[in-house]
């Protein structure tokens, strides 16, 4: 299952990640429209790996990983 959650936040990130270049490069070319478009999803994947992160942590600290209780 941990394999499973590190898979999908290694593509989110990925994902994330590769928006956010794009984002920039269409900021820099002074294409408002398409990097609000652009920024938007990209903060919205980033959103989604937080609150995976964070539904994580219980399991985590069941199998005695990360902070404890």
């Amino acid at each position: 299952m941990a394999s499973i959650i590190e898979a999908a936040k290694a593509k989110i990130r990925a994902r994330g990640q590769s928006n956010q270049d794009r984002w920039k490069a269409a900021l820099a070319a002074g294409h408002k429209e398409k990097a609000a478009v652009l920024g938007g999803y990209a903060a919205g994947l980033m959103d989604a790996l937080a609150m995976l992160e964070m539904e994580q942590r219980p399991f985590d600290r069941a199998a005695g990983r990360g902070e404890g209780l």
